[in-house]
């Protein structure tokens, strides 16, 4: 395990992310467009990047590296096709390269000082998940054997329904990367959810001061100092990690939109971003929505109390940001609602 390593795979998946982000941050309304682009870009294009691999996880035969150099190629060409202001989106993946050394310097400091991370924890799991998806798709049963109890983990998952997101993606970025071993990837794997919900959080922050470098600061604070998301960050807690980043992201958007409404953000399209973050977080952390779905729903109660003359308007946006949810988790709604009933249980 080499820090420069670990920090290649993590600018690789960042820069990514934040290329095809900053199309889909398009759809965002204008007052809200710039901000979208330079804090919420990487969440807005890996979620779209692990709506595209799931269907490959779950059917294929696992990751193999060609398929997926190949499509995070076709996401990122047609994401820079026709982009004009190729200048300021260099200038916003320096910047979040730069700002993702400073707030996973907490997280990664083992890695760089020992060259190892401690593993004595949940990450065995998501370990064998993506060492498994190399070679297997999610949907070959599994065959559980005394002789192999690593693939219990898998048998485990596919018999209760629990969430799979951030497998599927560990599974994906170890195939594009090449690495043999899952545990070559895992550092950055953690690393990046980190990152991406400082920047959500910075965009907050910046809302508010309007001052970028104390703004970035108080984003960086979620990786270096002690709090429960940089807890399960470093404790293996990879399916919670992506799934709150992703969460933070749609509720940080939500809040935006409904403080505007209805000024700029009356068009349903305005709303796609915010319904993407919402299906990647229940693909990730699917025993959270519950909690997610009266979060989002008391949001839009109170604004429609505020707002009398938009009620109807603002429930066919809730119904729609609802249904677009709802086909972009699909047949994954089983399986949430087995590992929801048992998590309650």
């Amino acid at each position: 395990m080499n820090y420069l390593t670990t920090i290649g795979v993590l600018f690789l998946m960042l820069t990514t992310g934040t290329i095809i982000g900053w199309r889909v941050a398009e759809l965002l309304p204008w007052k809200l467009r710039a901000e979208g682009k330079l804090f919420l870009s990487p969440l807005l294009g890996l979620a779209v990047l692990l709506h595209v691999i799931i269907p490959l996880g779950w059917l294929g035969h696992g990751y193999r590296q060609p398929v997926c150099v190949l499509i995070v190629a076709v996401l990122v060409l047609a994401a820079l096709w026709g982009q004009r202001n190729r200048t300021g989106l260099l200038k916003n993946i320096l910047l979040i390269a730069g700002f993702s050394v400073v707030a996973t310097a907490g997280l990664l400091y083992p890695v760089w000082w020992y060259g190892a991370l401690s593993l004595y924890n949940d990450a065995f799991t998501y370990l064998v998940h993506g060492q498994w998806l190399q070679t297997h798709g999610f949907a070959e049963q599994v065959i559980p054997s005394g002789s192999y109890p690593a693939t219990s983990q898998v048998f485990i998952y596919q018999v209760i329904g629990a969430r799979m997101g951030a497998s599927f993606l560990f599974g994906f970025v170890q195939a594009l990367v090449g690495a043999p071993w899952s545990y070559q990837v895992y550092p950055a794997m953690m690393a990046i959810p980190v990152v991406m919900c400082g920047l959500a959080v910075a965009g907050t922050a910046y809302s508010v001061s309007r001052r970028l470098l104390l703004s970035l600061l108080c984003g960086a604070a979620i990786g270096l100092t002690l709090n429960g998301f940089a807890f399960g960050a470093a404790n293996g807690f990879m399916p919670q990690t992506w799934g709150l980043a992703f969460l933070i992201g749609s509720l940080v958007l939500t809040g935006a939109f409904l403080r505007h409404f209805p000024g700029a953000t009356t068009r349903f399209r305005h709303w796609v971003p915010v319904a993407l973050l919402l299906a990647a977080t229940i693909h990730c952390y699917s025993e959270i929505l519950p909690f997610l779905a009266a979060t989002i729903g008391l949001s839009f109660l109170i604004a429609a109390l505020i707002q009398r003359r938009h009620f109807g308007r603002l429930c066919w946006l809730a119904g729609g940001v609802g249904v677009l949810c709802f086909l972009m988790v699909n047949l994954e709604w089983l399986r949430n609602i087995r590992a929801i009933r048992l998590s309650a249980a």
